[in-house]
Parts: structure tokens; sequence; C-alpha cells
């Protein structure tokens, strides 16, 4: 990893006025153009950073993949209690 990629990478995040995977507005942001140090947290809890090896991993994860799964899996009992009891 070079540094300039760190540095590519952290400008990316930066970028990202919104939560990448629900796109919650973000709320707090440290860092600016040309640093490598860079973190990012979103209206929806999540926190992105860029780590000590130059790359971007999230630090609090953003719920809303968890809300679709949890709708998802709601769903599927449904149905399933339908069928035990012997509905259609």
């Amino acid at each position: 990893m070079t540094r300039a990629l760190g540095l590519v990478r952290a400008a990316k995040l930066i970028s990202q006025s919104r939560c990448p995977v629900c796109g919650a507005g973000r709320v707090e942001t440290i860092g600016g153009k040309g640093s490598p140090v860079a973190i990012c947290v979103y209206r929806c809890s999540a926190e992105f950073q860029v780590d000590l090896n130059g790359e971007i991993i999230p630090m609090n994860v953003c719920p809303a993949a968890s809300y679709v799964a949890a709708a998802q899996l709601n769903k599927e009992a449904r149905a399933d209690a339908v069928r035990q009891a012997g509905g259609a």
C-alpha cells in the first residue's frame, strides 16, 4: 500500500456525504484534503474510517442491512406460521 493510495482512499471517504449503505446524512467528519486521516460518522450511527493500512473500513456498521435481514426473517416466519396453521 502506497501513501498515495491511502490519500486517495481518504479523499474518497471524505467525499461521501451520505452513508454508503443506507444514504443517511453525514453528521461528523475528521480529516481533510491532503490528509491520510479520514473518519466519517453518519446519522444512522455508521462510522467509516481509513485505518493504519490506508484502507477504508467500517468502525460502526450501518444497521440498515440488519433491519432488511430482520424484515425478511419476519416475513418468512409469518409464512411458516401460516403453513403450520394449515393456511395457504
